[in-house]
């Protein structure tokens, strides 16, 4: 009895030592792991450097990364770095008419990119599918696990992830929109405001080492906006239902006019229904040659040095960026309101288009999904996946017309 309850002692002991084994083990692969990918490429000397493990730590850890091919060797002397496939991250920008979608590896080298046209008034389940169709065409054989970012015209709620305010694409608010995904991708799969994600791929496209806000106003179906403190993304503001207010229901004082009325493509279109104007496209309203057209335009053009003129108020921003469909037919007035926005405040806020347009929403999104995939490799980690999308980025940028 007594040799058997001894048994059960070392036995125990026994179990213990592996487990702790086990968790120190774990903890030096994420140390070298988060290394690696700060670094991006590093010789078993620098992650040992890096990570205060021994030399012999270190080889092991890599040898056996190395036989898991999520990090590969090259050059003399050999550096490591993370595998082609160690995952796949996935940005998806579905808009109202059409969708964009991105696939790159860790090293931000694109892997595929497409856009497609959306159909009007898909079911909840027919469009989720197609999305999953899409990406799926886009994979590539060799993919490693997929880190799948989306970006809606709607809001998202951050707890719960639902999607509620989308209406000029009413069927993602169904939860079998959601449902279908999850059912592929499970929790791999974010859903965010695309608005939020074109902020983020503003900040990556530009100085890393901007200073001061930078306030992106998204001007296609809907109307947006969203801040990013010192490049990085800190808050947002909502058309309808943001945690700050609804850009598009401030009154313009011409008539019974609002910004979004004249700011946004479905606002327009309703508009010009008012009027009895018959046009195929929201910026057909700002362009005609006709007396309603150029009242119309310069009602747009106070909203939008309204809404500047807030912004400015609001965050005294290094830069305004305008984005969208609406914001090209407006092209021609933007300088004028930088002018004028900065005599009154006496800034100098620099107002312009977007160098990139409707691909910061994909790089936004992309680099959700890229840092995503790091933290999956290496809860550690903390690197910021700016590197890897501006390098998507300018690839995405050469591919599109």
């Amino acid at each position: 009895m007594r040799h058997g309850r001894w048994a059960a002692v070392r036995k125990s002991g026994t179990g213990g030592r592996e487990v702790e084994n086990h968790q120190l083990r774990a903890r030096n692969r994420s140390s070298i792991l988060s290394a690696v990918i700060a670094a991006r490429r590093a010789s078993r000397t620098e992650l040992a450097d890096r990570t205060g493990l021994s030399k012999a730590s270190v080889s092991r850890v890599v040898r056996d990364l190395l036989q898991e091919r999520i990090v590969v060797t090259s050059g003399l002397p050999e550096r490591i770095e993370l595998a082609h496939n160690a995952f796949t991250a996935c940005g998806i920008d579905l808009g109202v008419t059409s969708c964009r979608f991105a696939l790159t590896n860790p090293h931000g080298d694109v892997l595929g990119y497409d856009s497609q046209r959306v159909r009007a008034r898909v079911p909840a389940a027919e469009l989720a599918q197609w999305l999953l169709d899409r990406v799926e065409r886009l994979m590539p054989v060799d993919s490693g696990p997929v880190l799948v970012t989306l970006g809606v015209p709607a809001a998202v709620d951050p707890i719960t992830g639902s999607i509620t305010n989308a209406v000029s694409l009413p069927s993602i608010e169904s939860s079998t929109f959601i449902d279908v995904l999850e059912n592929r991708w499970g929790s791999r799969l974010r859903v965010e405001r695309g608005t939020d994600l074109a902020v983020e791929g503003e900040c990556v496209s530009d100085d890393p080492d901007v200073v001061g806000a930078t306030v992106l106003i998204a001007m296609s179906t809907d109307l947006g906006w969203g801040v990013a403190l010192n490049g990085s993304h800190e808050s947002i503001v909502h058309h309808r239902g943001g945690r700050v207010g609804a850009l598009g229901s401030i009154p313009l004082g011409i008539g019974d006019l609002r910004v979004g009325d004249v700011l946004s493509g479905s606002g327009l279109m309703k508009l010009a229904k008012r009027r009895g104007v018959t046009v195929e496209h929201p910026t057909d309203v700002l362009t005609e040659d006709d007396s309603d057209s150029r009242s119309i335009r310069q009602a747009a053009r106070c909203a939008l040095e309204l809404i500047c003129d807030v912004a400015i108020t609001a965050y005294d921003p290094a830069s305004i960026r305008l984005t969208g469909a609406v914001s090209t037919a407006l092209c021609e007035e933007i300088a004028s309101i930088n002018e004028a926005c900065g005599r009154r405040f006496d800034s100098a806020v620099s107002i312009r288009e977007s160098t990139i347009g409707d691909l910061a929403y994909v790089a936004g999104a992309l680099i959700r999904s890229i840092e995503r995939g790091f933290k999956l490799l290496s809860p550690q980690s903390r690197t910021r996946a700016t590197t890897e999308t501006r390098r998507a980025l300018h690839q995405l940028v050469l591919r599109t017309p």
